[in-house]
């Protein structure tokens, strides 16, 4: 073959081994898997191969073109193709010929591989049929070697799955990522893959003998290559709402600041571009702005809208978007369709019926024995989308606390064969997030005074000790002070807490009150607690008694019927109570608001009814005639 087509072959090597797309896959990160490449269009390479038709070589000017596209992922356009061969010339065949006749089978095959779709299967013109993991493997049989072709293995496998390579050693993913980088240490493609190979708890110990974190690991990502989107976007999930991190560079920066470092990196990828706008929005508080680089302000649902605009179809911003919206809310996309919260989800599973988070949020969303019917035309309840969510993703711990709350019966199946019943699913639900305060308290509200249960880290825990550690991981839990409150004989029995304070019972109920002002719970004990003293001192000052503590229980859940039969009990049949919307109602009315909330409480019923009836005096001792 002529010079000039090694030239530009070997121009074209240059750059293409740091812009080997990935297969498509996403790794337990939420955020994007290492990105594809944008293909370079082959029109100066068709030019040559015109030159070379012109004088009769057509068979070379193919083989070129495979050569050529062994070395890159090539976009050729029909007109240019036309005006280099006649007619246009499909990659994937060039690669097949290629592979075929022999030039840089290594290359070939991982092209090829490169070139298909998830599950997708081809036939070569020898008549095998090999999907992408088996292209894969092929290439590193010619080419051990390659730190490319190990990255991209990694990235077809499952959590948890092995590959067998030709010299017979059996790799993980994390491994054929460790792997590849005894023989190139300083590809960022191979650390972005070894990242998603990883959790956060995870480390990894590399040839060169350290060991790193994965925010370690997606830190080298970024100081090989800092114009990767999805690296800031990755990096960014692993920090807290208010924790910074030190780039290579040595600019320090907190987690909105990677996202809209990876926005302006992505200004050329409406996809990406739309991932970092979501991730954004997720760490935005109702009614904050954040300013972007383009000067605009943004809110989160504003955020949400503008990542629908640059991708459509992105199922994360749906549900986020729904997340926005009030109960009886809705909003206009941009194709002008008008939809509410539920509308949205749905919306989010048609685009992506993998997408286990609008699982999550639409089994959230439905009360107890409601249904929606799904784009694929299942009716599921909240305990079915919940299961869906799993296998859709099982590692996300707020499912399994959920799935927990909600199911109907135990043991509960998994779509993976795994059978748990309550206590196991909340024990899963630590073991993926050990800061997980909702499943702290729930485990420790099922177990009785005198039973413990091991964690996975080994701590044997009574229901005492996991509601005290439920208000060290978050001290503005109300539900751990009131949850630990229930959990005591006496009035005047102390707890010591992770911070060294000492309460009491009532102390801790005002506590609760302190960190959240709408708990129903602390309010509703408190008045359950006022037969002692008849009025309690709440942080405010304020000083309210049995009837004021109802009221308030009242307001934070309008949807209760017991603080209103409480409050009801509480009063003489001509006696009345203002609540906190101002109204004024007297014992029936209380039992009739009661029985208007919920129609099937019995107890309202009853005591309406003996509302209506006469006062009647006991009769008097009667002296017998005789």
């Amino acid at each position: 073959l002529p010079a000039v087509f090694f030239a530009h072959i070997h121009a074209h090597r240059q750059t293409a081994q740091s812009a080997r797309p990935e297969k498509g896959r996403t790794g337990p990160l939420a955020g994007a898997p290492p990105p594809p490449p944008t293909a370079r269009d082959a029109t100066d390479s068709v030019r040559h191969c015109d030159s070379l038709r012109s004088r009769g070589s057509h068979r070379s000017c193919t083989l070129a073109l495979a050569l050529i596209s062994c070395a890159c992922p090539v976009r050729v356009s029909p007109a240019a193709m036309g005006a280099g061969l006649g007619k246009t010339v499909n990659l994937r065949s060039m690669h097949l010929h290629a592979i075929h006749w022999h030039i840089c089978p290594a290359a070939s095959y991982h092209n090829l591989a490169s070139c298909l779709c998830d599950g997708e299967i081809i036939q070569l013109l020898d008549g095998r049929m090999l999907d992408d993991r088996a292209l894969y493997l092929e290439a590193l049989r010619v080419n051990p070697r390659s730190a490319l072709t190990l990255a991209c293995l990694s990235s077809c496998l499952n959590d948890g799955e092995t590959v067998q390579l030709a010299d017979g050693r059996t790799l993980t993913r994390t491994e054929l990522c460790v792997e590849a980088l005894r023989f190139n240490k300083k590809s960022a493609y191979v650390f972005s893959c070894l990242s998603h190979s990883m959790t956060n708890v995870d480390t990894v110990s590399l040839p060169d003998g350290r060991t790193l974190t994965q925010r370690e690991v997606l830190l080298n990502a970024i100081r090989f290559n800092r114009r990767d989107p999805d690296c800031y976007i990755n990096l960014g999930l692993l920090l807290g709402y208010n924790e910074s991190i030190r780039l290579p560079n040595g600019r320090l920066v907190t987690k909105l600041e990677l996202y809209l470092e990876a926005i302006v990196l992505a200004r050329n990828q409406p996809t990406k571009a739309a991932t970092a706008l979501v991730n954004l929005a997720c760490c935005m508080q109702p009614g904050e702005t954040i300013r972007m680089a383009d000067g605009r302000a943004l809110n989160r649902q504003e955020a949400n809208r503008e990542a629908l605009r640059l991708d459509p179809s992105n199922a994360y911003a749906l549900s986020n978007l729904a997340a926005t919206l009030a109960k009886d809310e809705s909003t206009r996309l941009a194709d002008g369709r008008v939809l509410d919260k539920r509308g949205l989800l749905i919306e989010a599973i048609r685009c992506d019926p993998t997408s286990a988070f609008a699982y999550r949020q639409l089994g959230s969303l439905l009360l107890a024995g409601a249904t929606v019917e799904l784009p694929d035309g299942r009716t599921l309840g909240a305990e079915g989308l919940y299961r869906e969510s799993v296998r859709h993703n099982s590692t996300t711990s707020s499912t399994y606390n959920n799935l927990a709350c909600v199911a109907s019966s135990f043991p509960v199946e998994l779509a993976d064969g795994r059978t748990m019943d309550k206590k196991a699913l909340y024990v899963e639900a630590l073991r993926l997030d050990p800061l997980n305060v909702h499943a702290l308290c729930n485990l420790g509200l099922i177990l009785t005074s005198d039973e413990t249960i091991t964690l996975v880290d080994g701590r044997n825990l009574s229901a005492q000790q996991l509601f005290i550690e439920a208000i060290r991981c978050d001290p503005s839990y109300s539900t751990g002070y009131t949850s630990l409150s229930a959990s005591m004989r006496y009035d005047q029995e102390k707890v010591q807490l992770a911070d060294g304070r000492q309460l009491n019972m009532r102390e801790l109920l005002i506590e609760a009150v302190r960190q959240n002002g709408n708990d129903f719970f602390a309010f509703f004990n408190m008045a359950c607690g006022t037969s002692v003293t008849p009025t309690i001192r709440l942080h405010d000052g304020r000083m309210l008694g049995r009837l004021e503590l109802l009221a308030e229980a009242a307001r934070c859940d309008p949807r209760s019927t017991l603080p209103l039969t409480s409050l009801a009990s509480s009063l003489d049949r001509n006696d009345s109570v203002v609540l906190t919307d101002g109204r004024r109602l007297n014992k029936r009315e209380l039992y009739a608001e009661a029985l208007r909330i919920d129609p099937t409480s019995r107890m309202a019923a009853t005591r309406l009814l003996d509302c209506y009836r006469p006062l009647r005096l006991p009769p008097r001792d009667r002296l017998d005639d005789d």
